[in-house]
């Protein structure tokens, strides 16, 4: 049987407390290698609602209003306080599950290549929170582009900015379309499409606002380029 985390949590007033890396697992398509990719480097697993669906081996946590949650009374009999079940219907599972975890960074499976409202509504949270979270889906890796950043991806590969918010880009390189000084908004000015020019592309964004999205098969270099793994820890 696989196990998920290192030790159990802690939990305070439903605040799931995790001192390493969170894998959260939502209900839209994901493949078989993303998850386990995923848990190499986030070890803990927490679903949101009918992400759990299918597992076999109980996660760490389940979170959400729990409408699409099978086996509801199998979960509560394995998991007791970490089925948190919170039923406002003024924000999605995904909101609710980033709102109850305390942890150092999140690698979101399954929110991303489904339903483009639920899509979109998990990005627009990405942004919300101050937190690094990586959106890992089956054709996009997605994550808020804040300050600086600098990340080392192949030749040719593809980066794409998406302006949720009004923001401007600073100190741009390494891309075939320059995109320094570049004023972006949804409705006005995007940047998608752009390829790898050079050995790293650097940007800055001068506010939060921006979806940087890139292949999925770069999440150890979107790991490394938010400062959330070391070299040492990239796999081949």
């Amino acid at each position: 049987d696989e196990a998920y985390g290192a030790q159990t949590p802690i939990m305070t007033d439903k605040i799931l407390q995790f001192k390493k890396g969170v894998t959260l697992l939502g209900g839209g398509p994901w493949t078989e290698a993303q998850l386990p990719s995923a848990l190499a480097h986030a070890p803990y697993l927490v679903c949101a609602d009918g992400g759990a669906n299918g597992l076999k081996t109980p996660p760490d946590a389940i979170i959400g209003d729990l409408d699409s949650l099978e086996n509801q009374s199998k979960w509560r009999d394995e998991l007791g306080e970490r089925l948190i079940q919170i039923s406002d219907q003024d924000s999605t599972d995904f909101e609710k599950c980033l709102a109850h975890i305390e942890a150092p960074f999140i690698v979101g499976v399954g929110f991303l290549g489904a339903r483009q409202d639920h899509g979109l509504a998990a990005m627009h949270a990405v942004i919300a929170d101050r937190r690094p979270i990586v959106l890992l889906g089956e054709a996009d890796l997605a994550f808020a582009g804040r300050g600086a950043l600098s990340i080392h991806l192949p030749i040719g590969a593809r980066f794409s900015i998406f302006p949720l918010r009004a923001m401007t880009t600073t100190d741009g390189a390494g891309l075939k379309w320059p995109l320094d000084g570049l004023a972006m908004e949804a409705g006005s000015q995007i940047g998608t499409s752009n390829e790898v020019s050079g050995p790293n592309v650097t940007i800055g964004f001068d506010q939060p606002g921006a979806s940087v999205l890139i292949d999925p098969d770069h999440l150890d270099a979107a790991l490394h380029a938010l400062r959330l793994v070391s070299t040492d820890d990239l796999t081949e």
